[in-house]
């Protein structure tokens, strides 16, 4: 048991180094861009549960 388990541990430990390797930093333009669409995104999902919240407000007069 505690075998496996640490060669789970290493498995992992070598998974996250590789992506961590061939991670890199994200260009300003990428880094706009995701903002961008993430506020965007925040933006709508909010307007979504105002207007719902306000339909079950009108609908069952709580």
């Amino acid at each position: 048991m505690k075998l496996k388990l640490k060669l789970n541990i290493r498995e992992k430990l070598s998974e996250y180094k590789r992506i961590i390797k061939i991670a890199r930093k994200p260009t300003m333009e990428e880094f706009k861009r995701v903002s961008y669409v993430t506020a965007i995104s925040t933006l709508i999902i909010g307007l979504a549960g105002f207007v719902i919240e306000l339909l079950m407000q009108l609908i069952g007069g709580i």
